[in-house]
């Protein structure tokens, strides 16, 4: 008797195991909504760049909608499919108009992010289409207002974020419209998966993804128990550095743009705790 998919189950590879455990599906299948929400702490800042360094890594149909870029160290926990356990991320963003032939709408372009446990960035990249990669990263630790974190690849550390949570922001104003925008759709991203196929220059899946802000709950679901998300707009720093190839064999040329990027000014920082049982279910292609 050969191996045959379920109907209706989620897999990823390995598949002939059977049905996967990811954010969006149980042990025993269906839906999986969080019993207790999922903590995560933000912690965000603000640069403005060049507008043309950062259209030179807009995929077609992105607008930039203004030259800024948003780097947030974020520690999540108490997350249920990883019984209880947690990871932290770091997102590089960039605020633009996605203009399609069917959608037309504003969000944050997430160009790279990375995560410091397997098991997220594969179910990440595979179901939602997050260019998610690996990083072993300092969780930001805060004493007496001013938190620090770094991340590294191999032995590199590449960035470093300081946040000072006692002092104001350098442009308020500006800081709340890049992070604030009410008419902010989500977050977007571009998937490429390579056809398995040399030379492997050809595409299995090309095509921008959503995942919007207002997550689709089912109705009965009581979120009483998330407490109020906790916000402060503040000051923060970050150091970039440089590696050359031998630093970063398969990460070089994203860091060393990045780092080239440079910062014009910053317009500030924020910390932010929320709580959320979100399990990104209305993740879906954008055209």
């Amino acid at each position: 008797m050969s191996f045959k998919f379920e109907e209706g189950k989620m897999y990823m590879m390995p598949v002939v195991f059977g049905p996967c455990v990811t954010p969006r599906q149980k042990p025993e299948g269906g839906r999986w909504i969080y019993d207790e929400p999922t903590k995560t702490t933000h912690y965000k800042v603000v640069c403005e760049v060049e507008r043309e360094t950062l259209e030179s890594i807009l995929p077609e149909k992105y607008e930039l909608l203004s030259p800024h870029v948003i780097i947030t160290f974020s520690a999540l926990r108490n997350i249920a499919w990883l019984q209880g356990g947690g990871y932290d991320i770091v997102h590089v963003e960039v605020p633009v108009h996605f203009r399609g032939e069917k959608d037309d709408f504003i969000a944050m372009f997430e160009p790279v992010l990375w995560e410091d446990v397997t098991d997220p960035i594969i179910t990440g990249r595979e179901q939602l289409g997050y260019s998610k990669i690996f990083g072993f990263i300092e969780t930001m630790k805060e004493e007496n207002g001013i938190a620090r974190g770094s991340i590294a690849t191999h032995d590199f550390t590449f960035l470093e974020m300081m946040v000072n949570t006692n002092e104001k922001p350098e442009d308020e104003e500006t800081l709340k419209k890049v992070l604030c925008n009410p008419k902010n759709a989500g977050k977007v991203h571009f998937k490429y998966m390579p056809r398995t196929d040399a030379p492997f220059t050809t595409a299995d899946a090309c095509y921008s993804v959503l995942g919007p802000s207002n997550w689709n709950p089912p109705a009965d679901l009581d979120q009483s128990d998330c407490p109020p998300t906790e916000s402060i707009f503040c000051r923060g720093e970050l150091t970039w550095h440089r590696p050359e190839w031998k630093d970063a064999p398969a990460q070089a040329h994203i860091l060393q743009f990045l780092h080239d990027m440079g910062c014009k000014r910053y317009i500030g920082a924020q910390k932010q705790v929320v709580y959320s049982h979100a399990d990104v279910y209305a993740q879906h292609i954008v055209e």
